[in-house]
């Protein structure tokens, strides 16, 4: 199994070595494994996982509300910001409207708001009285305490009516259930306390993306289920585990979706210097996808055959 310096992480992940050092004192995403001098090591595994941190982090989210979040959970958030609607926005002539609803003052600098091209801010205390004056609303931020029933039907009736470029959620009190809920309706979530700047650095991260994405984009695979079937970690434990069978596709098999995963993810990242080529590069992505989603689709049937439970 590969195993790599934090250097050699550093170059493969984006992060820098002190940014490593520091996410692993404060939240834990330490190395899988140390030399016997006590260097770290970084696993393939590893790689994956601050790959896909740090380009939630370069799509508005804070280090802070990823870092415990499992692969499953990091995919999906990747996935539902990368599939955000963009494409409507003027970004020549950005002019963006931004709604606040909290039950207390809104706590957003409107001068610094400017800065970011928002020259339109609404303040409302209730989720329900945002669609009565306002019929357009490019970003919505929620500050609540929690999340109810009610506020998950409101959000998603906001949603369809406005259709917002983002959608970010305040929260201090939430279950997993409920936060994954949320987080299928597209919202983004990110878990008080927050100070005002940190919501106005997610804004200008989000800006900055507006900016730089062409106008039409279309990441996803019409009436196909990509849903990943294995994790990262079974997909591990079937390449390197010995089989007492004739064939080894169960080995073969996991590492080419591995790399399909790999790929995958790169593809959705490339540089796009015209329109032209982000719909290259989305057909690309979609027909990676559904590779992805195919020898999936084998390997389960191989391993049912060969009668290979995972764990």
């Amino acid at each position: 199994m590969s195993e790599f310096s934090i250097g050699a992480t550093a170059k493969l992940t984006g992060i820098t070595v002190h940014n490593l050092r520091i996410w692993e004192k404060r939240y834990g995403l330490s190395a899988s494994g140390r030399t016997e001098s006590g260097r770290r090591l970084f696993s393939q595994a590893d790689i994956d996982r601050l790959t896909l941190i740090k380009r939630c982090i370069d799509l508005g989210h804070s280090i802070s509300h990823l870092a415990n979040l499992d692969e499953q959970e990091l995919r999906q958030i990747f996935a539902d910001l990368s599939n955000a609607d963009l494409g409507r926005l003027d970004t020549e002539n950005l002019s963006l409207s931004l709604a606040y609803i909290s039950a207390g003052p809104c706590p957003l600098n409107e001068e610094r708001l400017s800065n970011l091209d928002i020259h339109q801010l609404s303040h409302f205390t209730l989720l329900e009285k945002l669609r009565e004056p306002v019929n357009k609303a490019d970003i919505v931020i929620i500050d609540s305490a929690f999340i109810t029933e009610e506020m998950l039907n409101q959000v998603a009736s906001i949603k369809a009516t406005l259709n917002p470029a983002l959608i970010l959620f305040i929260y201090r009190l939430a279950n997993r259930n409920d936060l994954q809920r949320i987080r299928n309706l597209g919202v983004r979530t990110v878990r008080a306390p927050i100070e005002a700047l940190e919501i106005e650095d997610i804004i200008s991260r989000f800006v900055e993306r507006i900016k730089n994405t062409p106008k039409t984009i279309d990441f996803s695979p019409e009436n196909i289920d990509t849903a990943r079937t294995f994790t990262r970690e079974q997909l591990d434990k079937l390449a390197e585990q010995p089989y007492n069978i004739n064939c080894e596709c169960p080995r073969h098999i996991s590492e080419i979706i591995k790399s399909l995963e790999a790929f995958e993810l790169y593809s959705m990242q490339c540089q796009n210097r015209n329109d032209d080529d982000a719909a290259l590069h989305a057909k690309i992505y979609q027909q990676t996808a559904l590779a992805r989603r195919t020898m999936e689709n084998i390997l389960g049937e191989v391993l049912e055959s060969e009668g290979i439970t995972l764990n």
